[in-house]
């Protein structure tokens, strides 16, 4: 078999594992959303530990993203070192003719560029932080009851 058709095979399964995954990942921010904006979910205990369930499907969703992420990363990175994208539109133009310039206009350059890590990083702990916060501030199902009951 041509090693050219393996290597774009395996491209092409590595690409659709990932895909598979998306639906888990808008389920898992459904499920959550669901729990926060919802006082009597569906298929959830009326005694259980809604900050508990909230967080179990904000980890599973971040676990989710950050998987997909970095195959997508991984994707973009095996494209450049390919030579098929370019990280700018100025290294396209220096390889000259026959490079589909069009094609590049279609990438989102700014993302390309903006690849850097520690920003990403920053960016991810400062929403973690906000969402702990959050969940932090809502109250458990325990003084929920409570609350219930006092009134």
């Amino acid at each position: 078999m041509d090693p050219k058709f393996v290597l774009k095979r395996e491209k092409i399964e590595a690409l659709a594992a990932t895909s598979s995954k998306v639906p888990a990942l808008l389920s898992e921010a459904g499920a959550a959303i669901q729990l926060l904006s919802d006082p009597s979910p569906p298929n959830v205990a009326p005694g259980s530990d809604r900050k508990a369930l909230i967080s179990a499907h904000v980890q599973t969703f971040n676990k989710c993203l950050r998987e997909v992420y970095e195959e997508l990363n991984a994707q973009v990175d095996a494209l450049e070192s390919a030579g098929i994208i370019f990280p700018n539109q100025q290294a396209a133009e220096r390889l000259g003719p026959g490079i589909n310039k069009d094609a590049l206009k279609s990438l989102n350059m700014g993302w390309l560029n903006s690849r850097t890590k520690d920003l990403a990083l920053a960016k991810e702990a400062e929403l973690v932080q906000e969402a702990i916060e959050f969940l932090e501030k809502l109250p458990s199902a325990s003084e929920g009851e409570k609350m219930e009951e006092g009134s």
